[in-house]
Order: C-alpha cells, then structure tokens, then sequence
C-alpha cells in the first residue's frame, strides 16, 4: 500500500498529507516530517535531518528505536564536493540508505566512495562519517 502511495504521488505529481502515528511508515513516505506532541509542533523537517539533530528530548525518544541504517540516506552523511577522492574503493548512488553501503563495503571503514546522481559526481562518502551517523546524538551535541 506503501508503494502505491509513493507511485501515485510520483505519477500525479502532487502534493500529499499523510497522517500517522507509524514513525516507520512516515519515514518510508515522508520528503518532509512533521512531529506533534499535545498539538504543537516540536520538529519539522526532511525526515533525514530530523533522525541525524533531533532537537529536543522528545524527538530523541520519539526516533530512537528506528533503523537507522535502514532510513538514512548517503545524501545525509556525504561530504559534497565534485572532486574525487584519490583512494575509491567504487561508486553509490546519493539514495542508496546505509543499510546497502555496509553490505557492499564488507564492513571496511576505510573505504572511500564517490557519490553519483544522475552520472554526475556530487560527493564523497566517507565510511567512517556513515558510521558515526549510526550512532544516535542527544538534543545539544554537536554534530560532526
């Protein structure tokens, strides 16, 4: 159902509102995130952003029994530049999650990759942020 969701919107090219208590589920269909407690807002944002800074103790909670490797994205933990590193070990594209990274890295925390969308080269992932990434933060930190 999901998926049908994802392909009518992409298809029509419309705008949608999609309502749920499902934090998994709004992670799936969300390009923007809104997150409610008591009738306010407490967070919004790219739902990427929200997982990597959540701002407040609340939202720490709210996202912290999520997958992260599953949900965030190389777009997220990327270092953007149109060089390319001089030690690659391959290529990913900027939407591959983390989840596929550690698979076709072989756990290797050295490797370096380029980043590709749409044949072009717009960044460089680092292992080694993709690691830090799955680590999750507490309201306050400083974000590497």
């Amino acid at each position: 159902m999901q998926d049908l969701l994802l392909e009518l919107q992409e298809e029509l090219k419309k705008t949608v509102v999609f309502i749920t208590h499902d934090l998994d589920e709004a992670l799936k269909l969300a390009d923007h995130l809104v997150i409610l407690k008591d009738g306010f807002i407490v967070q919004q944002g790219e739902p990427q952003h929200i997982l990597l800074n959540p701002n407040d103790p609340y939202i720490e909670a709210f996202v912290s029994d999520i997958n992260r490797a599953r949900v965030l994205r190389v777009r997220s933990v990327m270092e953007k530049t149109d060089v390319p590193p001089s030690d690659v070990a391959g290529e990913v594209d900027h939407d591959d999650t983390l989840e596929s990274i550690i698979a076709v890295s072989g756990g290797d925390t050295t490797n370096n990759y380029r980043v590709m969308r749409e044949g072009r080269q717009v960044g460089v992932l680092h292992m080694r942020d993709l690691v830090r990434a799955l680590v999750p933060r507490h309201p306050g930190e400083a974000a590497e």
